[in-house]
């Protein structure tokens, strides 16, 4: 709804998306083509299921802001992102993000209590409508690109590429803004 555009430019306030994602330690593989004489060294890795979780927020400004936890998010984790997200950015906020339990939870709630009214504002988007957040196209890209064809050895190994990379997000902020092109983004 266009509306929430202009409402937020109106309370000035800067409009996100948010999300979280798994990483696992077995690699997403790909299928590649290379001469036959060099054929593509898949080493060894780790066949646990262990993953990282990250919860991520980013702006049509190509601002990025995320956390990581070691198991899936709990409103406890859910509110250290949003106490993050609200350290980084100084103006108020709109996040829309998707219609998860821990997003309405207890500690969200008590989260919004706390602060000065109209500080943070929570948008749920569509139910089983991910492709209207573009959030979703920053998983998308460090799965399929910067960790294509990469195996990891161990949980620590796949935290540290994690984390460059995350590093690195804070820097793409063109590349986040192009996120936003995609047709079916929508401003809910």
């Amino acid at each position: 709804m266009p509306n929430l555009l202009k409402t937020a430019k109106k309370e000035g306030r800067k409009v996100y998306y948010g999300d979280e994602a798994s990483f696992f330690v077995t690699p997403k593989l790909q299928k590649c083509f290379l001469p036959q004489a060099n054929p593509f060294p898949v080493e060894i890795w780790s066949k646990s299921f262990e993953h990282i979780f990250v919860c991520s927020a980013i702006s049509s400004e190509g601002d990025f802001t995320y956390t990581t936890s070691k198991q899936p998010y709990k409103g406890e984790d859910i509110v250290w992102f949003l106490e993050q997200l609200l350290a980084d950015e100084p103006d108020p906020i709109t996040l829309i993000w998707d219609q998860a339990s821990v997003h309405d939870c207890k500690a969200v709630h008590q989260l919004l209590e706390k602060l000065p009214k109209g500080r943070l504002k929570l948008v749920k988007q569509p139910a089983y409508s991910p492709e209207v957040n573009p959030d979703e196209h920053v998983w998308a890209y460090i799965k399929n690109i910067d960790l294509k064809n990469l195996a990891f050895k161990s949980l620590t190994d796949l935290k540290d590429k994690l984390m460059d990379i995350l590093e690195d997000f804070s820097d793409r902020k063109q590349l986040i803004r192009n996120f936003f092109l995609d047709q079916n983004v929508a401003f809910y």
